[in-house]
């Protein structure tokens, strides 16, 4: 099942470029807790620490449930350190 954040009415390759750019804001927000995300297919994502513990999840909810149960403590992707810069905001890259 998609994610509401999927663009399902875009086409294979854009609906590639939206999962990159979104994989790499996540990896922004999750590299300060030593966490990584990769695809793992389907829409998931695999969730590493630095130690080498991982978890697969289907979607971004379980995404942030699997980065608190990998840290100890929940990730905040609204803190304003991971926002864009102004420029970014309005070009953002493709």
């Amino acid at each position: 099942m998609a994610h509401w954040s999927d663009e399902s009415h875009a086409g294979s390759e854009t609906l590639r470029r939206h999962r990159l750019r979104r994989l790499a804001i996540l990896n922004r927000v999750l590299a300060p807790q030593g966490l990584k995300a990769t695809e793992a297919g389907q829409g998931g994502f695999l969730l590493q620490n630095r130690t080498g513990r991982s978890a697969i999840v289907t979607d971004l909810t379980g995404l942030w449930q699997a980065a608190e149960t990998l840290t100890g403590h929940a990730p905040d992707p609204l803190n304003p350190r991971f926002m864009p810069p102004p420029d970014e905001e309005r070009n953002p890259p493709q």
